[in-house]
């Protein structure tokens, strides 16, 4: 996840990532109220969103020179 986000330019320090990113982080671990299997599922969720939001070049007018992800 960092490395899509460092080769689209983002700044990786901890108060700048995505909000999605940071919470993904928090419920991941527990720190939202949600733990075990519920908590995994919903960080999964939110970094799902950070990824449809910086990794499709097409919709931006970035594909010069990027690799095509598989879907």
């Amino acid at each position: 996840m960092l490395a899509l986000l460092g080769e689209r330019e983002h700044p990786l320090a901890e108060d700048k990532l995505p909000a999605n990113m940071r919470r993904a982080r928090r419920e991941a671990v527990g720190q939202e109220g949600k733990g075990g299997t519920e908590g995994m599922r919903q960080a999964l969720l939110h970094y799902r969103a950070v990824i449809e939001e910086h990794a499709r070049p097409e919709e931006r007018g970035e594909t010069k020179g990027r690799r095509e992800i598989a879907s």
